[in-house]
This record gives C-alpha cells, sequence and structure tokens, in this order.
C-alpha cells in the first residue's frame, strides 16, 4: 500500500496522475473545486471520498474556512488531492502518526478527523 499527496496539481499533473493511476479526470477536479460539496462515490475500481476539512483564516486566526481534500482509495494506493497543502495529511501518508496503517484504508478517515478536532478545540 503507498500513499501519494497531490497539493494543487498543474494541467500537466493531473494528466500524469490520472493516467498513471487510471483515475477518472472528472475526480481530480471535484477534489479541486471548492464549491465541491462532501460525497462518496464508489465505482468498480475506486471509491473517492470528499470532505470539508477545516483550514484557519488567513485574516483571522480565530475563526475557520472549509476547503475541499479529495481522497482516493485504490485496490494498491491511497490518493489525497487538494487545492491547499494539508501537512497533517503527509504526516498521515509519511507514517509520522505512528497509530495510522495505511493498510488499513478507514484509518485515514479515523485518525484524521480525531486529529482534526483536536486541533480546532484546542485553540
Amino acid at each position: 500500500m503507498h500513499g501519494f499527496t497531490f497539493s494543487h496539481p498543474t494541467e500537466e499533473e493531473i494528466k500524469v496522475i490520472t493516467t498513471a493511476f487510471d483515475i477518472p479526470e472528472e475526480h481530480i477536479r471535484a477534489a479541486l473545486d471548492e464549491e465541491e460539496k462532501a460525497r462518496l462515490e464508489i465505482d468498480e475500481s475506486l471509491i473517492l471520498v470528499i470532505i470539508d476539512v477545516p483550514v484557519h483564516s488567513e485574516q483571522n486566526r480565530c475563526s475557520f474556512t472549509t476547503m475541499p481534500l479529495g481522497i482516493i482509495l485504490l485496490n494498491d494506493n491511497i490518493i489525497t488531492v487538494s487545492t491547499t497543502k494539508f501537512p497533517l495529511i503527509e504526516e498521515f501518508i509519511n507514517g509520522k502518526i505512528k497509530s495510522f496503517l495505511l493498510i488499513k484504508k478507514l484509518d485515514l478517515f479515523y485518525n484524521y478527523y480525531l486529529e482534526t478536532l483536536h486541533i480546532f478545540y484546542t485553540i
């Protein structure tokens, strides 16, 4: 199992991602659309999860907004796509959070939400 994180990919990178992983381009574009609604889509070869992730407002650190994060679960890979770099996701993918096992795909959701809640409720 391998994890890949793509933050604000270029048009060329989108083509490479869709070709290399055999992912429909609309799945990548959905994760990059700031107006995209959170949703779950199950296809024959993958699962697409779009979630809204809280991020601090640039103007006021005490307020926040949400940005979409696309999580694509393939047989042997987990791919995240977003317009914003989420350091917490990179920590999960790179194994810096010890309780997360990339083999257990649902761990990404559970642990990410627990860490997000911890961050936003301790501010």
